[in-house]
């Protein structure tokens, strides 16, 4: 054996050679292994915590699958069990994060990248609370679940869902569209040079392009800034406005309800006031105190305007002063109405 060994001495430390390369290979891939669990006697053992999800799906332990504050790694998802209804899920945390997650921490299940490759994003909580400490847990009242986008769409009844896959396409088209015509823009935009205008540090660029818009674009923006108080009052009186037309609202649609009662009221009252005027006659305009040159015809127009005037003074005064300014209102729609109402 030993004279084989010196014999095939080169070929013998090769093979050694070989092996302490491929531990040593093994030893790095182990060691920067996400995925790998603790090794005893090397590394400090986790502390365990838990956090209950309603929905833990695509959730995988030994996958690697990370537990993050604030973009920072400070565990791994360890196992997961179900439990009355719900998904308790076991964090192996670092000892030395360990005390930085309290009793009121919130934890939310978010995807890193499109393929569902999940992990839990950890809000640790305040430090007025204690810890949460060993095999703690983080009820589901504090913890969210990924959203899916079939539970989002299955919230969408026929037609939504179908104008919604119109607007997704429509912008996919347009989207190429886009990307199709963006190398000739910049193509024009590369072939538009600057002119000068009106001496050294005044700069436009050619009508060609982009040029003019991007111009006007500056001149309104800095028309807007220098007026930033007038705009502030524009948009407080126009708030005012259009509260005053809100608030007037119901008493409007009130008024509109109301007003074809009141046109009925008013054509009896006028009826009234017509039959007894066509019966008298053409009265005299005085009404005076009866003479003896009193005409009967007369007489009777004078006791019947008696009779009318109160109802003129208490009802149809007042009506036509109130009707007023909502009759001019509705004076364009009337006639539009009525040239579009077949006779």
């Amino acid at each position: 054996m030993t004279r084989a060994i010196k014999k095939h001495a080169g070929d013998f430390a090769a093979i050694l050679a070989m092996a302490a390369v491929a531990i040593g290979v093994a030893a790095y891939i182990l060691f920067n292994q996400d995925a790998r669990p603790n090794i005893p006697l090397i590394e400090d053992k986790p502390v365990k915590m838990q956090a209950e999800f309603a929905d833990a799906q695509a959730v995988v332990p030994g996958q690697g699958q990370s537990v993050r504050v604030a973009g920072v790694q400070i565990g791994k998802i360890g196992d997961v069990e179900l439990e009355d209804g719900l998904a308790v899920v076991t964090m192996n945390i670092e000892q030395k994060y360990a005390p930085l997650v309290r009793q009121d921490a919130t934890a939310l299940l978010r995807p890193r990248t499109g393929l569902k490759d999940m992990f839990i994003e950890l809000d640790p909580g305040s430090k007025a609370t204690p810890e949460l400490g060993e095999n703690g847990r983080i009820p589901v009242q504090n913890t969210a679940p990924d959203i899916d986008p079939d539970e989002i769409l299955s919230a969408l009844d026929t037609d939504t869902r179908a104008y919604l896959q119109l607007l997704v396409n429509g912008a996919g088209k347009g989207a190429q569209e886009q990307r199709r015509a963006a190398p000739r823009r910049l193509q024009a935009l590369r072939a538009a040079p600057p002119r000068s205008r009106g001496g050294p540090g005044r700069v436009r660029l050619s009508t060609r392009g982009p040029g003019p818009l991007i111009h006007n674009y500056g001149e309104l923006t800095t028309e807007l800034a220098d007026n930033d108080q007038d705009l502030t009052r524009l948009v407080n009186s126009s708030n005012e406005v259009f509260e005053a037309f809100a608030s007037e609202d119901e008493n409007i649609s009130e008024t509109v309800s109301r007003l074809p009662s009141a046109l009925t009221q008013t054509e009896e009252t006028l009826t009234k006031v017509d039959r007894p005027a066509a019966s008298s006659g053409p009265p005299s305009t005085s009404c005076g105190p009866p003479s003896a040159s009193s005409t009967w015809p007369t007489a009777r127009y004078c006791r019947s305007r008696e009779r009318v005037r109160p109802i003129l003074r208490t009802e149809v005064r007042p009506f036509v002063r109130t009707a007023r300014p909502y009759v001019r209102d509705l004076r364009p729609a009337a006639s539009t109405l009525a040239a579009a109402t077949p006779t």
